[in-house]
């Protein structure tokens, strides 16, 4: 099976009496928008832009020197090799929740390898939850367990 290699990750959140709990979700700022357009451009493919996203949310990730945006083209880092040359990488978060964007410049076979890049690793895994369908496009929704190296290598935190 081949596969489009982009990801939309959200995690967090707040269980309460079974009820799952989460900050509001608003329409996506005209700023997040043109990133995703100037991404786009940059890689020289379609990337995920979500129309609508949590309330409150900021970019988060990298590390000093070595920022990572909502959403944009994946940049070396001082002091690091390269290997995500050509990928879409974005880290953000609100007070409880953390969203990763990322996509593959090429289609990949392996739903592990879409989560985790080119930091994939042998033996990593993830599970295949279901088929979410939003205005007939596609999208599998996968489950990554806690603790694995492949949620410690999303993109957004490996740089």
């Amino acid at each position: 099976m081949v596969m489009l290699g982009s990801i939309l990750l959200l995690t967090g959140g707040m269980s309460l009496g079974g009820v799952f709990l989460h900050d509001p979700f608003v329409p996506a700022s005209a700023q997040l928008k043109a990133e995703c357009v100037a991404t786009a451009k940059a890689v020289g493919y379609s990337v995920p832009c979500p129309l609508r996203v949590p309330a409150g949310l900021a970019a988060y990730g990298g590390r000093p020197g070595c920022t990572i945006d909502i959403i944009g083209p994946a940049e070396p880092c001082p002091n690091t090799a390269f290997i995500w040359r050509g990928w879409v990488v974005g880290s953000s978060v609100t007070t409880d929740e953390h969203l990763v964007l990322g996509a593959s410049p090429r289609p990949m076979q392996s739903y592990a390898k879409v989560v985790n890049g080119p930091a994939w690793q042998a033996g990593e895994r993830v599970r295949v939850l279901g088929l979410v369908t939003i205005r007939g496009w596609g999208m599998h929704e996968v489950f990554v367990p806690l603790h694995s190296t492949t949620e410690a290598h999303l993109p957004g935190t490996s740089c």
